[in-house]
C-alpha cells in the first residue's frame, strides 16, 4: 500500500514541474504585474556608458565611453509589463505600452534625457524589450539623448522646455 502513495506522489511531483514549467514560458503574474518569461533566445545588451552630471541639463546624464555610429544598437534593456495607472514619480520612467499597461525598463533606458534632436532612438520589440539604436553618430564623452515623445509631457504635465 506504501508503494502506491510513493509512486502516486512522484507521478504528481513529475506531472506538477512540467505543467509549472510550461506556464512560467508564458508569462508570471505578481501582484497584478504580468512579466513575459525570458526565452532562451532573448539577449540583452548594455551600453559602453558612464552616468554623470550633464552641465547642459543640470542633472544627471549618461555618456558614451565609446564611439557609436549610425546604425549601432546600444542597448536591449529588458522591461517589467506594470498597470497602467502607477504612482507619479515613476510615470517619469516607463514606456507606454497600451492603455492598460507600461513597460518599466531595467538597464539604463530610463536614465537617458530627452532631447528635440536625440541621436539615439527606441522601439519596443516583440519581447517587450526596449532597443535603442543609433541615428547619428556619438562620440566619447558625448551625452546620449531620446525623445520621450509627445504623449509622455501630456502623462507627466509638465512643460518640456
Amino acid at each position: 500500500m506504501n508503494y502506491i502513495y510513493v509512486i502516486s506522489f512522484i507521478i504528481l511531483f513529475i506531472f506538477s514541474y512540467f505543467l509549472y514549467d510550461s506556464i512560467c514560458k508564458l508569462y508570471i503574474i505578481t501582484n497584478d504585474v504580468i512579466q513575459p518569461f525570458p526565452n532562451k533566445s532573448d539577449i540583452y545588451i548594455t551600453p559602453n556608458i558612464t552616468v554623470k552630471y550633464s552641465e547642459k541639463l543640470s542633472c544627471r546624464g549618461v555618456f558614451a565611453n565609446k564611439k557609436y555610429k549610425f546604425g549601432d544598437i546600444l542597448e536591449i534593456c529588458p522591461t517589467i509589463l506594470v498597470p497602467f495607472k502607477i504612482s507619479k514619480p515613476l510615470q517619469s520612467y516607463v514606456f507606454k505600452y497600451n492603455d492598460t499597461y507600461n513597460l518599466f525598463p531595467l538597464g539604463y533606458c530610463g536614465m537617458y534625457n530627452h532631447s528635440d534632436t536625440p541621436n539615439v532612438l527606441w522601439n519596443i520589440t516583440d519581447n517587450l524589450s526596449v532597443k535603442l539604436f543609433v541615428i547619428k553618430d556619438i562620440n566619447v564623452n558625448e551625452e546620449i539623448y531620446i525623445n520621450y515623445g509627445n504623449e509622455y509631457w501630456k502623462i507627466i504635465d509638465i512643460d518640456k522646455h
